[in-house]
Parts: structure tokens; sequence; C-alpha cells
């Protein structure tokens, strides 16, 4: 069996990486939009923290499966995450053990201790999670804003009822590349990520956000087609920023929420509901033809999972995490 890698240059690369993504979501997540080749492109480049590599089974109609390995640098040069995916008439060949193995090559060649894969959450997913070796270690719920499901009069209803307990707090925005003026306090309020849950055997460091490379990321995200909306609330007292929430507007109908975070000595004001609920609020003028928001909680993280209830978001499906130790 044929593995090689996936060249992110590539068109015809990116657009059979774009093919095979789509018949896997059309079987396993036929709810969702189908993805664009931005939001393929976007997965398949490397960051300014992290490499980005993905390996491929070529077959007659294209692809018959993808492991894609994100590398991260620094703190946590140590570890990695992966995603494996086999296309639907392909599975039980096979292929995702081979996908599998080349992995825990590629990680002992780099130099890599720890494997973290994440998967929906079904019986196959499990089998195969335990046929191979990997302990199931963490529990993330991805859930989802439909656009069309929640009408603009309840958005507002919702934004007026969380911005009630804040009223010292006012609203900072921007669209793509943090401004100069805001970056300082934008780095601080992102360090509130660091206490997001995290299970120590994902064998992960949470890192503090650098200047340079936050502005690095937003600037390659927008040449790449990505739209960035960022929203923070600031306290009027002090003029610090005391949270924020960041969207990545993806194409084709489709946004992934990324960090949402108040930091620890301004909680209690529902700044985090606040936030999230003028984002959808922005979004729904800014872009009118999104269709789809999905957001990723821990089962742990009760308070988030709470406020995105209460925004009207659904529950999706859970997406466990399995790891194992490189050999």
């Amino acid at each position: 069996m044929t593995v090689r890698l996936l060249d992110p240059n590539s068109d015809a690369d990116l657009a059979a990486g774009l093919e095979l993504w789509r018949a896997i979501g059309a079987h396993d997540l036929p709810d969702d939009p189908p993805p664009g080749l931005t939001e393929v492109t976007w997965w398949m480049q490397d960051t300014p923290r992290q490499r980005v590599e993905a390996w491929v089974v070529p077959a007659a109609n294209g692809l018959a499966g993808l492991v894609r390995l994100v590398l991260p640098d620094a703190e946590n040069a140590h570890m990695s995450w992966a995603e494996l995916q086999v296309r639907p008439s392909a599975r039980r060949r096979g292929i995702g053990r081979e996908l599998y193995a080349h992995a825990l090559d590629r990680l002992a060649a780099d130099g890599r201790r720890t494997l973290n894969v994440s998967a929906p959450d079904t019986a196959a997913a499990r089998a195969f999670a335990d046929a191979v070796g990997l302990a199931l270690t963490q529990h993330k719920s991805r859930y989802v804003y439909r656009f069309d499901r929640v009408d603009a009069a309840a958005r507002d209803a919702i934004a007026a009822s969380a911005a009630a307990p804040s009223g010292d707090y006012s609203l900072v925005r921007w669209v793509g590349p943090c401004p100069d003026e805001h970056l300082d306090a934008f780095v601080r309020v992102e360090a509130g990520m660091l206490d997001s849950p995290i299970i120590d055997a994902v064998d992960y460091v949470p890192t503090a956000p650098d200047p340079a490379q936050l502005r690095d990321q937003a600037v390659r995200d927008a040449k790449l087609g990505i739209t960035e909306y960022v929203l923070c609330a600031r306290a009027d007292a002090t003029g610090e920023f005391a949270g924020t929430t960041r969207v990545y507007v993806l194409g084709g109908g489709r946004a992934e929420q990324d960090d949402t975070t108040v930091l620890p000595a301004y909680r209690g004001h529902r700044l985090g509901l606040r936030m999230k609920a003028e984002m959808l609020r922005w979004l729904a003028a800014a872009e009118p033809g999104l269709v789809q928001v999905e957001t990723w909680n821990d089962l742990t993280n009760e308070p988030m999972i709470r406020v995105n209830e209460a925004l009207g978001c659904t529950f999706a499906e859970d997406w466990p995490t399995w790891t194992r130790t490189v050999p």
C-alpha cells in the first residue's frame, strides 16, 4: 500500500483532499455544510507555532485515506495531534491501520513521544482505538450554531439579557490582524486560555501567546482567504481587556469558533455570553451567507457549555481524544 505526503502547494493534491473530506463529511456528518477549498487549504498549512504533515493513500478514484499530523514546536515539540480519515467506501481494508502505523513511524523519526488522535465517537472508532493500543484520555463535544434556527429577534434578546449585568464593560472589535493600539491588551487577555481544561495524559503544555506570532498567524489566515472576527470586553474603569472571543469564517457557509475566555478577576458578569451573543449578531449582519458556526468544549467545562446552550447552539456529537506513547 502506497503512503505519500500530500503537497499543500499543489492544486491537484488540495482538490483531492477536498473531495475526500467532502465524501467523509457527507457520510459521517451529513448535517454540516460541505467544506470548501479555502478551508482545506487552511488546515493543511503550517502556522507560526506548528508544522502540518498530511499523509495519504492514493486510490483510483482520488484518495482512499489521510492522516493529518499537527506537530507543535517549542514547549510541545514532544507531542502531536492527529486526525485519521478513511473514505467510507474504502473502510475495513486496512487503510486506517496503514496510515496509523505510518504516523507512528513519522513521529518517532521526528523525536515525538505522544500521539493524540481525535474522531467522532462511534463504535467503529472505539474498536479501532482498542485494536491499535490507543487509550481514551479526553472528551470534547462539538456544538453547532445554525443561523436558520435562531432568528434575529432571539439573538437581540439574548445579547440584551447578557449585557444587563455588565454595564461597566464596553466592547471592542476588529476584523483580521489585531490593530497596534490593542495588541498588548489582546495578548494579555488571550493568556486567559492557559487555564482551559486539559488532561495530563494528553501530554500538552498550554503556551502563552506571543504578539508576533498572533500577528503573523492573522496575516497568514487573511492571505488564505480566512476572515478572522475578534471581539473583546473592556473594563471601562481600567481600560483592561477582561475577555475575548474569536471566530474564523472559512467560506462555504462555515465558520469555526476559536478562543473564548474571560480573565478570572472579571468572571461572574456574564461576559462570556455577552461576547459570544454579540459576535453572532455581528456575523449575521456581516456574513449573510454564513450557515453554521461550530464550537468545541471539554465535557468538564460546564460554564461554557451552558453559554453555548443559552445562545441556541445544539449538540452535534462527542469527539474523544485517544492517546498513546510513540514506541
